[in-house]
């Protein structure tokens, strides 16, 4: 008999990675996985590879915002998943769908530059993804350096409180990118630092790490769990796919999800 129990539906809005490593194919793949159904609109289409991002092409606003209104007009989901938005009219677009739907929880990945050194916004754009899109996100997973050009500051705690200050009501600050023998990632509310965890430090550049994160939260979210909790099983699911990545091209490890 066939099971016609539907899986919690993810909405992923984020950029194509023809290198399959990153943006929305990371997003389809680990949501999955984590078996939910992803509902994916794409941002951008990139010219990039493992190594870097050669150029940015943002798809039409006015076909981003119809493709929007049509899958909630036949599908509820029960999360939304946000990653990169390079162009302020994507923007508007976004900012104008969530606060349309406030019930629906937002994990957003603010994707302002790629490991190999490609940046993808300018200050009009970070500054834009502070007024807008800020006071509608659920969870931000920010690594450091987008933590501190969103909301720059001598030390982490003052930066999250800033951008809570501006309405984001959780910050989960992944520290990915350092070099001590653990990675602390720590999770942050209007009230300050929540709580922390830390993992083993994994050998290698990962290409796609925080699209996974972000996916993978977005999935248990959807699937009913805590806030707290979803961040941990997102840290411990995103841990195993970097334990297991590949070479694929010659830049980059791509997570295995």
């Amino acid at each position: 008999m066939i099971d016609k129990t539907a899986p919690p539906a993810i909405l992923c809005i984020s950029g194509l990675d023809p290198s399959g490593g990153a943006g929305i194919q990371a997003d389809i793949t680990a949501i999955q996985r984590l078996k939910c159904h992803s509902l994916p609109i794409i941002t951008s289409l990139t010219d990039q590879d493992t190594r870097n991002v050669k150029s940015c092409h943002p798809v039409n606003a006015e076909i981003l915002k119809a493709q929007l209104a049509t899958i909630m007009d036949d599908c509820q989901p029960a999360a939304i998943k946000l990653g990169l938005i390079d162009h302020i009219d994507t923007i508007g677009v976004i900012a104008e769908f969530l606060a349309e739907h406030p019930s629906i929880p937002v994990i957003a990945d603010p994707v302002l530059g790629a490991s190999g050194g490609y940046n993808f916004s300018g200050d009009d754009l970070v500054d834009a993804y502070c007024q807008r899109l800020l006071s509608l996100c659920t969870i931000l997973t920010p690594n450091i350096k987008e933590l501190h050009r969103l909301a720059p500051s001598t030390d982490d705690e003052s930066a999250a409180k800033q951008l809570a200050e501006r309405g984001c009501k959780q910050i989960l600050v992944t520290r990915g990118d350092d070099s001590d023998e653990l990675v602390t990632n720590t999770l942050y509310t209007s009230n300050g630092l929540l709580t922390q965890w830390q993992w083993p430090r994994l050998p290698g550049i990962f290409h796609g790490s925080g699209c996974t994160l972000a996916s993978a939260i977005a999935a248990y979210v959807g699937l009913g769990y805590h806030i707290e909790e979803a961040c941990f099983r997102g840290q411990q699911y995103t841990q195993q796919a970097l334990s297991g990545a590949y070479r694929i091209g010659q830049g980059q490890l791509v997570p295995n999800r």
